[in-house]
């Protein structure tokens, strides 16, 4: 969760020992909690908790959900009024063709070039590694200066590994207007790498992924000792995808009071949204998960209204202007028939 969106909303002020959460729950930035809204109070929420489950757990979950819907949604609303300048570009890194092994020096791999573009991102889920023998490559990953993470120790068996991260990276390309460099550096126990290009020379995709980055080889005997090399990738294929998107730029966004009230807002709407639904699709059977489910398909609707309410003025009022990410999305029109507004 994004430091900008804890404790916008809380569970309850309440101070009956009929509910236990921690005291966390108790607090709210902007005066927000879920027993405020209509139709809702902790018994509710209490009498359709299943077994094993606890009230923090519900809320917890619930507002870990709502946040994802909120991100997702708000970029859905913004892209009626903006897109991304550049299209994005899905693909390899570092051709998968090679013929021969290539000498190296104790420390070898990919350097992604950026370019300064902020709101961008890479996207790694996996990479091909192509060498000549079995044995072990120690991985390291770089942004700049900064070592990310431990190693990934991977065995190469028969010359060859797709390798799948444990967890996506995600690595903006610019950060506070200063652009961030990666390095996908690695020391080997014996195998040596093949000779893949670091680039296919292909107009079609040099044009789209050289909006966001240039990928280069390095070899050296130290971090500080690389040299670049314009023609190997030195047996590394990144797979990514690198796009625009404002999922760096929600925090700048929330800044701004007025903004970050009414994110708030949203978030506490559709939180009400989620426990609204947990209690129709409650398998517990007892008075308060069954009585009044017309009047709470009515607080459902309201919600839901409202949160699609703030989310219009939300897309209407972010900073997004100052990215060199997004252009204003022309495309974009209103219509009455078959005049336009």
């Amino acid at each position: 969760m994004k430091d900008c969106f804890k404790n916008l909303v809380g569970l309850s002020q309440s101070e009956c020992d009929c509910y236990v959460f921690d005291e966390s729950l108790k607090e709210s930035n902007l005066g927000l909690f879920i027993d405020d809204l209509e139709g809702i109070d902790l018994q509710l929420l209490k009498s359709a908790i299943g077994c094993g489950e606890t009230l923090q757990k519900a809320f917890e979950k619930s507002y870990s959900s709502a946040i994802n819907f909120f991100e997702s949604d708000l970029q859905v609303y913004i892209s009626e009024s903006h897109r991304q300048k550049y299209s994005p570009y899905v693909g390899r890194i570092g051709e998968r063709k090679f013929d021969r092994p290539i000498g190296t020096s104790t420390l070898s791999g990919l350097k992604l070039e950026t370019n300064n573009i902020d709101s961008a991102s890479i996207v790694i889920k996996n990479i091909s590694l192509f060498f000549d023998a079995v044995g072990t490559i120690s991985l390291q990953v770089y942004k700049n200066n900064e070592a990310l993470g431990d190693p990934y120790e991977i065995e190469v068996v028969d010359g060859v590994k797709e390798f799948t991260l444990p967890d996506a990276l995600n690595l903006p390309i610019s950060e506070f207007g200063v652009k961030n460099d990666y390095y996908f550096l690695y020391t080997s126990d014996g195998p040596q790498p093949q000779n893949n290009k670091s680039s296919c020379s292909c107009n079609g995709i040099e044009s789209i992924r050289g909006k966001f980055l240039k990928p280069k080889g390095v070899s050296g005997t130290a971090y500080h000792d690389l040299k670049q090399d314009s023609t190997y990738a030195f047996g590394l294929s990144i797979n990514a995808t690198i796009s625009c998107s404002i999922d760096s730029m929600l925090c700048d966004f929330m800044v701004d009071s007025t903004f970050n009230r009414r994110a708030g807002i949203a978030l506490w709407y559709k939180v009400g949204v989620l426990m609204i639904e947990k209690v129709f699709s409650s398998r517990e059977i007892n008075y308060d998960t069954m009585s009044d489910r017309e009047y709470l398909y009515g607080r459902k609707r309201k919600f839901e209204k409202e949160y699609k309410n703030l989310l219009v003025w939300l897309s209407e009022n972010t900073t997004i202007k100052n990215s060199n990410c997004f252009i204003c999305n022309n495309n974009k029109r209103m219509t009455m028939g078959k005049n336009l507004i």
